[in-house]
C-alpha cells in the first residue's frame, strides 16, 4: 500500500490478499453483456486497477468499451470472523494497458462512480495496519530475536531457510532476525557471496513460507569453518507482523513480571 496525499491505495500483494480476505477467484467485471474473471491489482476509494487475461482478438473487442459504464463485483472474507463481505461498484472504464513481461495480461483502469461504505472500511483498516507495520519495521530494526528452539516455536518457524542468489539456491541456518536484519550461518566456502550481493531468504513457517529480499551487509567469522552473514532486509509486512506479535508478547510478559 502507498499513499498520495490523503489517498490510500491497496496494492494487492499476497499479504494484502490475506489481510483483506479477498476471495480472488470470485471477482467479476461486467462489461455490457459480458462477464470477465478478474483480480484487483490496486484499489482506492476513487479508482481501481484490475487484472484480466485477453488474447489479441478479445483485447481489440473490449477496447471499444473505453469510457463505458461497467459493474465490478468483489468478495472478501474476514480472516477472524470468517464473515463474507460483498462489494458492488458502478464504474467507468478509463483505459486498458498491457502488463510488461506478462503475456496476455492487462490492467483495466476504472473510475468509481461511488465507493460503498464496506469497501471504504476495508481500505481504511488495511491502511491503518500497513502504517503500523511500517512504524514497527523502523522501531524493531535493531532488536534481534535469537532463533533458539523456544522462540522458533513461538513464531511458528521451522528453523530451515534457503538463500537464493543469482546463480545458486542454498540451505542455511538462521541465527537471529529483526525487522531490518537477518543473520544466518553458512559454511566458510559455500556459497561464494560478497558484501553488497543481492540475496533472497525464504523462510518456512508452519502455515506458509515468505521470501525476504535484501543486500548482504557483512560477512564475519562465526566459528571454525563457519561464517555469519548479515543481510539488510527490505520491508516485509509478513515478517514485520510476525516480529510485532512476538515483541508484543515479550512486552506483556515483562509487564506481568513487574507487577
Amino acid at each position: 500500500m502507498s499513499e498520495t496525499g490523503d489517498q490510500k491505495i491497496i496494492s494487492f500483494s499476497q499479504y494484502a490478499i490475506k489481510f483483506t480476505g479477498l476471495l480472488s477467484d470470485q471477482c467479476r467485471l461486467v462489461v455490457s453483456d459480458f462477464t470477465l474473471i478478474c483480480i484487483p491489482y490496486q484499489l482506492t476509494e476513487q479508482w481501481g486497477g484490475i487484472l484480466v487475461s485477453f488474447d489479441e482478438r478479445e483485447l481489440s473487442f473490449f477496447e471499444k468499451y473505453k469510457d463505458s459504464l461497467c459493474f465490478l463485483s468483489l468478495k472478501f472474507k474476514d480472516r477472524c470472523s470468517q464473515q463474507q463481505t460483498d462489494v458492488f461498484l458502478h464504474t467507468k472504464m478509463l483505459e486498458i494497458r498491457e502488463v510488461k513481461e506478462k503475456a496476455n495480461i492487462y490492467i483495466i483502469s476504472l473510475k468509481f462512480l461511488h465507493c460503498p461504505d464496506n469497501l471504504i472500511s476495508i481500505i481504511e483498516n488495511y491502511s491503518h495496519n500497513y502504517r503500523l507495520l511500517k512504524k514497527n519495521y523502523d522501531s524493531y530494526g535493531a532488536d534481534y530475536i535469537y532463533l533458539n528452539a523456544e522462540n522458533s516455536k513461538f513464531i511458528g518457524l521451522h528453523n530451515c531457510a534457503v538463500m537464493v542468489g543469482t546463480l545458486f539456491i542454498h540451505r542455511i541456518l538462521v541465527y537471529k532476525i529483526s525487522t531490518q536484519k537477518i543473520t544466518y550461518i553458512v559454511p566458510e566456502t559455500d556459497p561464494a557471496i560478497s558484501t553488497g550481493s543481492d540475496i533472497v531468504i525464504k523462510f518456512y513457517f508452519e502455515k506458509n513460507s515468505i521470501s525476504i529480499p535484501g543486500v548482504v551487509l557483512s560477512i564475519e567469522k562465526f566459528a571454525s569453518d563457519l561464517n555469519a552473514v548479515t543481510l539488510q532486509a527490505f520491508f516485509s509486512p509478513e515478517l514485520t507482523e510476525i516480529i510485532s506479535v512476538f515483541r508484543s508478547n515479550v512486552d506483556s510478559n515483562r509487564t506481568l513480571l513487574m507487577l
